[in-house]
């Protein structure tokens, strides 16, 4: 019985790992998503900033939103490669340096869903303003 428990042991924190290894894919896919969709924003409505204050100061927004959901998908690109640098590691090996930087991605997912509601209102009112010029140019 001892063998087993001592065998089952390390496929038991290896699964740890593979769980989290999913976990922060899907996360980071999610984060992938945001940012794309704040750059696209940025992208179409420079050609017009240098016509519209408005414009350029709701793009300023934008882009800083954009920068704080870089640094949040990097913490989670970070975590992930911790968690593939070694195959054979165990979640206890790892303990500490996953707690570390969970809580860099804790703090970053944090401070990006806080740009990101920030920025919803910035870009309902920029979009129209940018199709609008994109129709009458």
């Amino acid at each position: 019985m001892l063998v087993v428990l001592c065998i089952a042991a390390p496929a038991s924190a290896d699964s740890k790992i593979a769980g989290l290894v999913k976990f922060y894919k899907m996360e980071a896919m999610v984060c992938a998503k945001y940012s794309a969709g704040l750059s696209t924003a940025v992208e179409r409505a420079k050609p017009f900033v240098d016509e519209d204050k408005d414009i350029a100061a709701d793009v300023a927004i934008i882009h800083d939103a954009h920068v704080v959901v870089l640094d949040y998908c990097d913490s989670i690109d970070a975590m992930l490669q911790l968690l593939n640098a070694d195959p054979k590691a165990t979640y206890k090996q790892l303990a500490k340096d996953i707690d570390e930087h969970d809580a860099i991605v804790r703090s970053g997912r944090k401070a990006s869903q806080q740009a990101i509601e920030d920025t919803n209102p910035v870009i309902q009112r920029l979009i129209p303003k940018i199709n609008k010029r994109i129709a009458n140019s």
